[in-house]
C-alpha cells in the first residue's frame, strides 16, 4: 500500500535563519513563504518543511489514496480515525507512534499523484 510521498516537517524558531541554513546546504525554496509562516525547501528528492512553530516535528506522508489507505491501516489493527476533508480541498488523517511523533497523511486532488504501479 503506498504511504504517499514523504515531507519531512521541522518547527522552527527563526524561519529565515532555517532557510539560509538549508539553503547553504543546497535546498531550494519550493513552496510557501516567510510571510506564511512556513517554507517548504526541496534538493533531489528530499523535501523539508519548516514551518515557524505551527506544527510539532512530523513526518508528512503525501499523495496516497487516503480513504484506502486509511481502511488497510485500520485492517492492520492501527488506531486510525476517519479521514478529514479539509478547506483547502486535500483529504487527511494523523496517527502517532509508540514514541509519540505525529504521522500526518494528506492529499490534495491532483498536487500528489501517486507512483504509477508496475
Amino acid at each position: 500500500m503506498h504511504l504517499g510521498h514523504l515531507d519531512i516537517c521541522l518547527s522552527v524558531k527563526d524561519l529565515a535563519a532555517s532557510l539560509e541554513f538549508y539553503g547553504a546546504l543546497g535546498f531550494s525554496p519550493a513552496d510557501g513563504s516567510l510571510d506564511l509562516g512556513y517554507v517548504i525547501v526541496a534538493k533531489d528528492q528530499t523535501r523539508i518543511g519548516l514551518y515557524r512553530h505551527a506544527e510539532p516535528d512530523m513526518l508528512n506522508f503525501r499523495g496516497a489514496d487516503i480513504v484506502a489507505l486509511a481502511a488497510h491501516l485500520k485492517s492492520r489493527d492501527l488506531p486510525v480515525p476517519e479521514p478529514d476533508h479539509e478547506a483547502d480541498g486535500s483529504t487527511g488523517f494523523s496517527l502517532t507512534d509508540p514514541d509519540g511523533h505525529l504521522l500526518y497523511f494528506n492529499t490534495l486532488p491532483g498536487h500528489d499523484p501517486a507512483p504509477e504501479e508496475s
